[in-house]
């Protein structure tokens, strides 16, 4: 016998129907957020037994980082990432010890700090200068780790070194906002030498966003601008040091290799922690497409002669270009099993690894974290 529905019965089915969809979507959710949180956990997790890794390779009883490629010596990038990945792990012992004999042995007057700590030579100081990147992740480190628990000691501490980096190491090339590496000796009538790796971009997003007086919305933007205009040689990369003239020409810098080189590689990082436009990244995935991909592209390329280094790059080298080949797909950033996927075939920390691969190596797992937590 044939069935005829009605109009009262087949509204009866299409509401059933669409309360068993909701109910299966409801659930599809549910099973996606639990997913998610238990992603989050094993990262979170895993982060901290690299941390563990890390801490055992290069952190000193008293609170050094100790670059074991450059002779041991302890400069303030490496202070400030270890208190970077510190906060990150939630260790406040080893935060606060790093802290410690940051502000003790290096901390100037004007809140800055010298940049190199050498403690064979008879003045550990040699240079009183200071190294801006290593001043911004500091204040970073300070900022997030004041953020996360709740500690309005850190905070104060950030805004004196964030308002002193204003003040001092934000100088004017073109009219516009640049970051000077040093805050003396790198800018005079003819423009500004400048370092790109400087531009830590996720760190400039959030003192924009905790001081609010637009002036690292203006460094963060005009930072984007030069890093498009430093395209040099075959593969149109920036290099790592340049100089901008005051006619806001951007050329390579005299005196400096004209490498795509261990410096400028962190750049692409640094995109992609911002979840800066993909398409900038087009460049850095070409150059390592070329090559076979990111564990056969040479570590450096010189922009002027094609020569490049002879050696397979480092583990943290790797690192940066796994994520930065990740981010090159427009939604990336909202498909977090990709993220859990691409964290865990980063490359893990060796007893051979030095300092600085290490280090970029960490920073790549933190910086997919951080999108991961925003996602």
């Amino acid at each position: 016998m044939a069935t005829t529905f009605s109009r009262r019965s087949f509204g009866s089915a299409a509401l059933g129907a669409s309360l068993l969809g909701d109910l299966l979507a409801t659930q599809e959710t549910a099973l996606a957020q639990t997913g998610r949180a238990d992603g989050k956990r094993r990262l979170r997790e895993g982060f901290v037994s690299e941390w563990s890794v890390y801490k055992s390779l290069y952190l000193t009883p008293d609170g050094r980082i100790l670059d074991t490629f450059n002779n041991k010596i302890t400069h303030t990038e490496g202070q400030g990432t270890g208190m970077l990945l510190a906060a990150a792990a939630n260790d406040r012992t080893t935060f606060a010890q790093i802290w410690r004999w940051t502000q003790a042995r290096l901390q100037r007057a004007d809140a800055l700090f010298y940049w190199k700590w050498d403690d064979r030579a008879s003045s550990p100081i040699p240079d009183p200068n200071n190294a801006t990147d290593g001043d911004i992740f500091i204040a970073w480190a300070l900022l997030r780790a004041g953020q996360s628990w709740a500690n309005d000691v850190y905070r104060v501490e950030a805004e004196k070194i964030i308002q002193s980096l204003e003040d001092n190491a934000i100088k004017v090339a073109a009219s516009r906002p640049v970051i000077s590496p040093g805050t003396y000796n790198f800018t005079n009538s003819e423009g500004a030498t400048l370092n790109l790796s400087y531009y830590i971009f996720p760190a400039l997003q959030d003192f924009a966003t905790f001081r609010k007086n637009g002036v690292w919305e203006r460094v963060y933007e005009n930072g984007v601008a030069i890093l498009e205009a430093a395209r040099f040689g075959k593969w149109q990369l920036p290099v790592d040091w340049i100089t901008v003239s005051d006619d806001g020409m951007v050329a390579r810098a005299k005196g400096w290799p004209p490498r795509f080189g261990y410096d400028v590689v962190r750049v692409p990082l640094y995109l992609v922690w911002a979840q800066h436009d993909g398409a900038m990244l087009a460049r850095f995935n070409a150059f390592a497409d070329a090559y076979g991909g990111p564990r056969k592209a040479p570590s450096w390329w010189d922009s002027q002669t094609g020569r490049s280094s002879q050696y397979d790059p480092e583990g943290g080298v790797v690192a940066v270009r796994q994520i930065t080949r990740l981010a090159s797909g427009r939604d990336w950033a909202q498909d977090t099993k990709k993220i859990q996927k691409r964290y865990h075939q980063l490359p893990k920390l060796t007893e051979k690894d030095d300092y600085y691969p290490a280090s970029l190596a960490m920073l790549s797992r933190l910086a997919l974290i951080d999108i991961l937590n925003r996602a």
